[in-house]
C-alpha cells in the first residue's frame, strides 16, 4: 500500500495562538512574541546606557572654546537631555518592566486582576506620556 489513509499532519505551531497574536501568517505565540519584544527592548536599553549615555555626558557642555563647564544637578539634567537620552531610557525602562509582568502558565490570572493591571498600565503610560511632553516642550 503506497498511501496511508487519514495520516495525521503535525502543524509546526498552533493556529489559534498565531491568529490571536494578530499575525496569522507568522508562526509566533504570545509568549514567543513577548520574549522577542523583551529582548529587543533590553538590547535598545543596553545600547542607550552603554553607548549613548557616555557620549551625552561628554558632549553635554559642548566642544571647543565655547564650552561651559557645568556641575551638580544641572550637569545631570544637561546630560539626560543631550540626544534626549534620559526620556528614551525612561521609556524603554518602562516598556521593559511592562513586558516583564507576565502570567505564569500554570496559574491563570483572574478577570478582575487583568482589568486592574490594564487600568494601572494605561494610567502609568498616560502619566509617562504627559511627563515626556512636559520635558520635551519644557512647559
Amino acid at each position: 500500500m503506497l498511501f496511508k489513509a487519514h495520516q495525521q499532519v503535525q502543524v509546526p505551531y498552533r493556529l489559534m495562538d498565531a491568529a490571536l497574536t494578530g499575525f496569522p501568517l507568522l508562526p509566533i505565540t504570545h509568549d514567543e512574541m513577548r520574549f522577542m519584544l523583551l529582548a529587543l527592548v533590553d538590547l535598545i536599553l543596553g545600547l542607550l546606557i552603554i553607548c549613548v549615555l557616555p557620549f551625552a555626558w561628554i558632549l553635554k557642555d559642548g566642544i571647543g572654546p565655547d564650552s561651559v563647564a557645568t556641575t551638580g544637578l544641572e550637569a545631570v539634567w544637561k546630560c539626560l537631555m543631550s540626544f534626549y537620552v534620559g526620556p528614551a531610557i525612561l521609556l524603554f525602562g518602562f516598556l521593559d518592566q511592562l513586558l516583564r509582568i507576565g502570567v505564569p502558565a500554570d496559574k491563570p490570572r483572574s478577570k478582575r486582576a487583568s482589568m486592574i493591571l490594564w487600568f494601572v498600565a494605561t494610567t502609568l503610560l498616560s502619566l509617562f506620556s504627559l511627563l515626556m511632553i512636559l520635558i520635551l516642550y519644557r512647559l
